[in-house]
């Protein structure tokens, strides 16, 4: 008896630890996808992978609103510009429907003959919705390497 339980509890571990590395995949993989669409401005993408609540705090001056960045998506959708972003992801936490993630994102931003490497150290709030991860909070700092 003692031997099927410990089965039995090794099993639903194993399955937990499945479940939240699959969703620490596909968790990143949206704040990857949320980076790429706004490089691209890409309105219908974006919207994908945002909540309808969502909101953007940048370096304590501005606060977007969903629909404000899709506003300036829209706005901007003409500019021809590359954006190549790298992360590194110091902390991923994940409970229940919610999660957070804490990051470095670096971007190479070029636009004609004109390049820019930018630093942010932002943090991410996510939270599931039905069977997909949205982002519902950015809150970015620029820092001046």
């Amino acid at each position: 008896m003692k031997h099927n339980i410990l089965i039995l509890l090794l099993f639903i571990s194993s399955c937990c630890l499945a479940q939240t590395n699959n969703d620490s995949i596909a968790i990143t993989q949206v704040l990857k996808n949320t980076y790429k669409a706004l490089g691209n401005y890409d309105v219908q993408s974006y919207l994908e992978n945002c909540a309808e609540d969502y909101l953007l705090v940048e370096n304590g001056n501005y606060i977007w609103t969903l629909e404000q960045e899709i506003d300036f998506l829209k706005k901007n959708q003409h500019r021809k510009k590359t954006r190549t972003d790298k992360f590194k992801i110091h902390s991923l936490k994940i409970e229940n429907s919610f999660a957070y993630a804490v990051y470095d994102l670096w971007s190479e931003i070029k636009e004609g003959n004109v390049s820019k490497n930018l630093h942010w150290i932002e943090s991410c709030v996510f939270r599931k919705v039905g069977e997909k991860w949205k982002v519902v909070l950015i809150h970015s700092t620029k820092i001046e390497d």
